[in-house]
């Protein structure tokens, strides 16, 4: 019997978690040989960098990360597995959207974390453990308050087809983004004429909503139809914001993490990633705008987010998104604003 099956057989009699008892004292040794990793994120700006300073402080390793938008990262990483092409080791994006697919292709591989029992929900990891929610993104209405003030203030989603808003609207592509989950709460609530509405308003649509930032916080397109995360880095770049929670609801994007499955540095991938997971990691990054999927007392949220940790929010399930997408979304939308 080998050692790595009596590790294995010894923490299930434990009640150790598989990632526990994956990560053995070689796989560490291995990791801190490799040295470094690969990352391909959907997220980037401030956060990104904080990944990157705390998993060199603490693990002692390198993340070499690019930054795309979820459907432009996919479709390069797509095309880079299928061209036999392995350089990347973990993947995280801002929706599940494209998850179903990963798999089918055996891009990504089963890992389970030791923060499991710390998830709000089994909703927010695959059952087979092929990826666990990083983060989450729940929407809001983003405006720049020296623009936008008293009665203009919008309070639901709505009110933003009114005329008053016109040339004052910006949003990310539901095409290439993750605002694509989004618009399937904005269809489902206030059906397809919403699109038309904000065509009206002559909305402009940039590549995701955090390109919208720069144009946000210079007034030039005051409103934006974003998230908490998109919220917080307008506001760390000193710029006064403001958010308003839409009455008709908030739909939280969930961004899955991912091993992959060809990953060159496998043990420093999985290091990276247990710890990605960890509330250790989460507590670093907690004031970039995004909510935990774990439940910890070392992560704390800044004030001006409120009692976000209890942020009432919905889920919607990535087949249904998809679904609506073949059937109905995608004609729809790039009726509206162009785009494939």
């Amino acid at each position: 019997m080998t050692r790595s099956i009596l590790l294995a057989m010894f923490a299930a009699a434990l009640g150790v978690s598989n990632a526990q008892a994956e990560l053995t004292p070689e796989i560490r040794a291995q990791a801190k040989k490799e040295g470094r990793i690969v990352l391909w994120s959907a997220t980037g700006g401030e956060y990104l960098e904080t990944v990157k300073r705390e998993a060199k402080k603490q693990l002692g390793l390198t993340v070499e990360a690019q930054r795309f938008t979820t459907f432009t990262l996919v479709e390069r990483a797509m095309k880079e597995f299928d061209a036999n092409i392995h350089e990347i080791d973990v993947i995280t994006i801002g929706a599940l959207d494209p998850v179903a697919d990963m798999r089918k292709r055996g891009m990504i591989v089963p890992f389970t974390p030791s923060s499991l029992d710390k998830y709000r929900s089994r909703e927010l990891y695959d059952p087979e453990h092929y990826w666990h929610t990083h983060a989450m993104y729940p929407s809001t209405i983003i405006y720049n308050p020296a623009v936008i003030k008293g009665d203009m203030v919008p309070r639901t989603w709505n009110d933003l087809t009114q005329p008053r808003y016109k040339d004052q609207l910006i949003m990310g592509s539901p095409v290439t983004s993750s605002v694509r989950a989004f618009s399937y709460l904005w269809w489902q609530q206030m059906g397809p004429g919403f699109f038309d509405g904000l065509k009206r308003n002559n909305v402009q649509i940039v590549s995701s909503n955090q390109s919208a930032v720069p144009l946000l916080v210079r007034g030039e397109r005051p409103i934006l139809l974003g998230d908490f995360f998109v919220f917080m880095l307008a506001h760390q770049q000193g710029v006064p914001v403001a958010e308003v929670a839409p009455k008709e609801g908030v739909l939280a994007l969930v961004g899955p993490a991912m091993l992959m499955a060809k990953a060159p540095r496998t043990n420093a991938a999985k290091v990276f990633l247990d710890w990605f997971l960890s509330p250790d990691a989460q507590a670093t990054w907690s004031d970039a705008g995004s909510l935990s999927p774990l439940r910890d007392p070392k992560i704390k949220y800044p004030a001006i987010l409120g009692d976000y940790d209890n942020l009432q929010y919905k889920i919607v399930h990535p087949d249904t998104i998809n679904e609506w997408w073949r059937k109905e979304g995608r004609q729809k939308i790039t009726e509206v604003f162009g785009g494939g």
